[in-house]
Order: structure tokens, then sequence, then C-alpha cells
């Protein structure tokens, strides 16, 4: 009895192992002639497409109605697909997948049984902008399929029917409080599909107790950029949840709305870390020069986010923001603070070692000897007048011109020091010949 159970189970497994090797025999047999037919009529209907590249109507189309699924249906939808992809081709291209029923058939697919099917037919649906499917696609937005809700909410944006903004808003409400991550940004782009036409359903959001549908409402209504909506974000700027204070200031960032500067400085003393760096921000997108003195202040923030931000926003607003940021790397006492402004610099080109030389003059004294005057005072006022200009000038420098002027600035003493002052500022000026000496340091080099 054990010898024929263990005969019977060893014939079984090779019988299933014959069997197996053959389906994947016939299998693989199936489909190389189905590609083979499906490369046949793509070929066969290559010309669809050239006389849609052209923008040419076509006005007999019984040679292009095939069977939903068959190689030429594929054939042909493959080349529609193309032609909409040009200005030419797109609107015949969109005639067609409604005159050759593919509009249909997708619609019809959103109810199969076969879910992948269903959400690729609303992709497509998106793609072909079908009007006749929103309705269809907005039931989907409920489907426990989240291939296809997905999907749907995708196709929505595109197509941008206004009457689906209320129900895609709605799911963004139930999204932000089921805290699905999965859905949110791709609710987010369709909602920004709709610009402007949004912000009739999204702005009664900013009101709502719960503070994410506000903060993520905030951040759509920042992608919209509208201006006529300033007042909104400087109001939102003082929400007692940081958070949507963060979304609110990197709004007017965006929208670079100089009104809010003042709104925008104080909040540089917010205690939530995030509304600092947003604050810090928008303050260098609208490259206000009034904040400089502030954002400098921010360069040692406990935060290394926050100092990293304040430094590109002070070498955006350039000049006088270069100026403060060399001026903190050869004054301050802060290592942190020390250390953003040199590393935003170098960024910016002015290398460290650049920087480190230029503190090696210390009291500046290489550019006492710029000028005549026997007053102490009138030396630092001076002193402090020239190095100022000369800053601003050096962060108008390339990297070579800068270490012509630096190794000139770091000379020796007496004659040869003054001989290496001389050269400095001309260099600095860009001028050929002796330099005039101080005040006169104006030269601007592109």
């Amino acid at each position: 009895m054990a010898y024929l159970f263990v005969y019977i189970t060893i014939w079984t497994t090779v019988v299933l192992i014959i069997g197996t090797f053959l389906a994947v025999l016939v299998r693989r047999s199936f489909m190389g002639r189905k590609y083979m037919r499906l490369d046949v009529e793509r070929e066969r209907y290559s010309a669809l497409l050239a006389t849609l590249e052209v923008g040419k109507k076509i006005e007999d189309i019984s040679p292009f109605v095939k069977k939903p699924g068959s190689a030429g249906w594929i054939a042909i939808e493959e080349n529609l697909f193309r032609a909409i992809g040009s200005e030419t081709g797109r609107q015949e291209g969109l005639r067609l997948f409604n005159a050759l029923g593919y509009s249909d058939r997708y619609m019809k697919s959103l109810s199969s049984k076969r879910q992948w099917e269903q959400a690729l037919s609303a992709e497509k649906l998106g793609r072909i902008d079908c009007r006749m499917a929103v309705s269809l696609l907005i039931d989907a937005l409920k489907s426990r399929n989240r291939d296809l809700q997905l999907m749907a909410i995708h196709s929505l944006g595109v197509i941008g029917d206004a009457t689906a903004m209320p129900h895609l808003v709605a799911l963004l409400k139930y999204a932000v409080s089921a805290e699905e991550e999965i859905s949110l940004p791709i609710l987010k782009s369709s909602i920004l599909a709709f610009g402007v036409r949004s912000e009739t359903w999204l702005l009664p959001c900013l009101t709502d107790p719960d503070w994410r549908l506000r903060s993520t409402v905030l951040d759509i209504l920042g992608e919209v950029g509208n201006p006529m909506l300033s007042g909104e974000f400087m109001r939102m700027l003082k929400d007692p949840e940081q958070d949507v204070r963060a979304k609110a200031a990197k709004g007017l960032g965006k929208l670079k709305c100089a009104e809010a500067a003042r709104m925008l400085i104080e909040a540089l003393d917010d205690p939530f870390w995030v509304v600092r760096l947003h604050s810090a921000r928008a303050l260098g997108l609208m490259k206000d020069h009034a904040a400089i003195a502030h954002l400098k202040d921010m360069l040692g923030d406990k935060n290394w986010q926050v100092r990293s931000v304040v430094a590109e926003a002070l070498s955006r607003i350039g000049g006088k923001g270069f100026v403060e940021m060399l001026n903190v790397y050869i004054d301050s006492t802060d290592k942190y603070a020390r250390d953003q402004a040199l590393d935003e610099l170098g960024r910016k080109g002015v290398h460290g070692k650049m920087m480190a030389r230029l503190a090696c003059i210390q009291g500046r004294e290489s550019l006492l000897k710029l000028n005549g005057s026997g007053n102490p005072d009138d030396k630092a006022d001076i002193r402090d007048g020239i190095l100022d200009e000369m800053l601003s000038i050096l962060s108008t420098l390339n990297e070579f011109r800068l270490y012509e002027v630096l190794d000139a600035l770091s000379g020796g003493e007496g004659k040869e020091a003054n001989e290496a002052a001389t050269t400095a500022v001309t260099a600095l000026r860009g001028g050929e010949g002796p330099a005039s000496g101080p005040p006169g340091l104006t030269g601007r080099i592109s």
C-alpha cells in the first residue's frame, strides 16, 4: 500500500510538471501570435496617425470600426492617443474616440468586474477629456476599489468640470480627517487643476474647526497663487495652530505680498520653528530690505534649518544682505551664526578661503592705509564706510577676481601694503591704472 501511494505521488507530480510546461508553451505561442497580429495592425493603421498629425479630418470612419479588444481596436486606440498629444491632431482625435465607440467602451468598463480594467478606463476617460463620463467618475469616488477611486480623482481634475468640485472637496475633508496619505497628493493635484475656480469651495474651509483641513487648504490656495487672497493668508498668519501659521507664511512668500512684510517680520519670533522658517523664506522671496536686520539676527537661531533658510533669504535679497553676512562672519561671536553665514557665502561663490583671508585683516588695518585722516574717529567712520561698500562690491565678483583682490588686501606692511591696497581698489573698480583712494569706492563689476 505504501509503495502504491509513493507511485501515485510521483506520477501526479510528473503530470503536473508536464502540464505546467505545456501550459507555458501554449500561452507563449498564443501571446506570440497575438503580438504578431498587433504589430501587423499597427503597421496597417500607421497612416491614421500621420493623417491626424497634419490636422486632416477623417470623413469615412468605417474602415476604423473594430471589435473592442481586437488587435485592430488596440492599434487604432494607440494611434489616437498619440494623435491627441499633438496640437494639430487633438481635436480630430478626440472626435474619433467618441465616434468609434471608445468613450462608450471606457464608460461601460467602469462597472467591470476586473478592478484593473475599471481603473484603466477611468484614466483613459480623463485623457480623452470625456465630459459625458463626469457623473460616472463622481460616483467612482465612493468606490472601494482604491485604484479606481484615485484614477477618478485624477481624471476629474484633468477634465475640469466644475460640478466635480464639491465632491472633491468633500473627499478632501474625509481624507484629511482619516489621514489618508495616499490620496491626499492626488486630491491636491486634482483640485489645483481647477485654478482660481476652486476658491469658491475652498475658502469656507478656512474656518473649519479641524486645523488639518485649514492647513491643507492654505497649502492648495498658496499653489493657486491668487494675489487677491493675500488678505486671507495674512489673517491666517494669526491662527492659533502652528501648522496653519506656517502654511500662511509659505503662501505669502509665493504671493510675494509686500503688505505682509511687517507681519512676517513679527512671525520671525514665533515659538514654532517651521513658522520662523517659512517667514524668513517669504521675506527673502519678497527681497524686503527692511527685513535684513531682523534676518541677520536670526542667523543664530537654535534650529539649523531656520538658520539655513535665513542665510538663503539674505543672499536672495543680495547687496546689503551679502554685506550683513560678511559682517556676521567677521564680527559675530556666535559660532552657529558665523558658520551659517560662511556656508551660504561659500555656496554663492565667496569661498571659505577667501573669507578667512578677509577676516585676517584684524582691525581692518589695511583699509586704514587707504586714507590719510589723522583723527581716529574719522578713520573709523571712513574705514567702516569703505568696508561696507567694498563688501558689497566683493559680492559681485567672480572667484578669480576675489582671489586677486583679497591677496592684495592682505599684503605686507609699509609701502608694499599701500601699493597692494591701491591695486585692490583699482581691481574693485575694474579700472585701468592707479586708484585715486577713498572714499571713492564706487565702481561696480558685472
